[in-house]
């Protein structure tokens, strides 16, 4: 008997959760939609005896004012779907090329943030027009691989004046003492790696 009772008890609960998950679900949708069976508002008035006047004003708006009050569907683009606008490029202050103090500048500040590697140097040549158009393409400005306002705007912001020792491709300079206190070398060096030689 006992579990016959068990089996009712658990069925009569299986059903309270439904039924309760069911007439939750219907009155969130209701109420975030505005929508549901005919209410007192939604019923079209019948012809009647006696008309009713009433001063206080009705709770449930009307089909009309719940209609105007729903917004409209509105449809934007999804941000991949944005095209995307690069502005124009500007003037060349210096590009391929291009030789002397600016562009051995540009070089240094180009490898503070790891857009060029190797040797500092007063050429503008194929290596700085990489990193100029690598740099350009990563901030969306136009990619020309000269130097323009915008991109050298861009790339002061970005880094700080470069130091003698930067412009000279000097290692700093107590890692030069200690490699020479022990013998070693310096054959390479960039930004992520170091070739020692004994």
């Amino acid at each position: 008997m006992n579990a016959g009772v068990g089996r009712v008890t658990t069925v009569a609960m299986i059903a309270t959760v439904v039924l309760g998950t069911s007439a939750l679900g219907y009155g969130v949708a209701r109420a975030t939609t505005g929508l549901g069976l005919a209410g007192p508002a939604d019923v079209s008035p019948s012809a009647s005896t006696s008309p009713t006047t009433s001063s206080a004003p009705s709770s449930t708006p009307t089909p009309a004012a719940r209609a105007a009050r729903r917004p409209s569907h509105v449809s934007a683009p999804l941000p991949a779907q944005r095209p995307r606008v690069t502005p124009p490029p500007g003037p060349p202050l210096f590009g391929p090329g291009d030789e002397g103090d600016r562009v051995r500048e540009l070089q240094a500040r180009l490898r503070q943030i790891a857009w060029l590697s190797g040797n500092v140097t007063d050429d503008y040549g194929p290596d700085t027009t990489a990193a100029v158009k690598g740099f350009q393409a990563k901030r969306e400005i136009a990619v020309t691989g000269y130097v323009d306002q915008r991109t050298l705007d861009r790339l002061l912001g970005m880094t700080r004046d470069p130091t003698a020792d930067e412009l000279a491709n000097k290692l700093p300079g107590s890692l030069l003492a200690s490699s020479s206190r022990v013998g070693i070398r310096v054959m390479a060096c960039s930004r992520f790696s170091v070739r020692w030689s004994t």
